[in-house]
């Protein structure tokens, strides 16, 4: 369905851009598209001023859910795009639903949320952390906001993202099955084996996160090295290592941590959506 002339003003150059005719070959046999399932697609970001290299684009994965997936009572919400509403509602609006979801949705029929970056050196960063993603990296100290696009270099869209972007998947799929679990009464049999298989998800949920925060590590290393961090951040209270390993175990048997709190603010920058 074609995009309002109205609303031509809020599409970007990049939303038209196709990517390249492999990438979209290998992304449709891992991720193919269907009326009952979810599914990623590419999305093209134009440069930005302040970005690692300001004159050079990169390509995102967005998950996008067919409407026949979306309840019913969400569909008001796309209905308008923001600029077409009362100046007092367009604020809310736009915070709920951005003009490039209005647009996937008016003329994809698809509601998308962001899901990967291509940037880095390791195959792309993930667009937004879960709530567990963020209660680990507050108990290390690391910044709980994901890297907005262009804090690296583009990364092509290759075996590397491919991997990541399936492991991502399931972990992602797996937190939303436990979570669901959760509000089931199980007999206690079948209790005992979620427990189980959830404590081997944690277990390998934290050893995947560790692996994919190494370019936050090394960047969090290099700021403590400047002055002006001193200013910024506390030091570190003794014994940190052993109690941040101590709340990894209490993680990974029981699904809590009691002790990880947000001690500091750490802001990135608004990410595209």
């Amino acid at each position: 369905m074609p995009y309002a002339l109205t609303l031509q003003a809020y599409a970007e150059p990049g939303w038209f851009r196709e990517p390249p005719e492999a990438w979209q070959r290998r992304l449709r046999e891992v991720s193919g598209v269907t009326e009952r399932m979810e599914h990623l697609r590419f999305r093209f970001i134009d440069p930005r001023p302040h970005w690692f290299d300001p004159g050079v684009g990169l390509w995102m994965l967005y998950a996008c859910k067919p409407k026949a997936l979306v309840p019913v009572r969400e569909h008001a919400k796309y209905d308008k795009h923001w600029s077409e509403l009362p100046e007092s509602e367009q604020e809310g609006r736009k915070s709920s639903v951005s003009s490039y979801q209005h647009f996937m949705w008016t003329t994809q029929g698809v509601e998308v949320r962001p899901f990967w970056i291509l940037q880095g050196p390791n195959g792309g960063t993930p667009a937004k952390y879960s709530r567990r993603e963020v209660r680990l990296l507050d108990a290390e100290g690391m910044l709980s906001e994901p890297f907005p696009p262009g804090t690296f270099p583009p990364c092509p869209f290759d075996e590397r993202a491919v991997a990541a972007i399936l492991e991502r998947d399931r972990f992602v799929q797996a937190e939303r099955r436990f979570e669901e679990l959760e509000k089931m009464d199980r007999p206690a049999a079948l209790k005992a084996q979620d427990d189980l298989a959830e404590q081997e998800f944690r277990r390998a949920y934290v050893k995947n996160l560790m692996e994919r925060l190494q370019p936050q590590a090394e960047f969090m290393k290099s700021y403590l090295r400047k002055s002006e961090s001193n200013r910024t951040l506390p030091d570190a209270p003794d014994g940190l290592a052993n109690q941040v390993a101590a709340w990894k175990e209490q993680y990974i048997e029981h699904g809590s941590m009691p002790g990880a709190t947000n001690a500091t603010t750490r802001g990135t920058s608004i990410l595209v959506t």
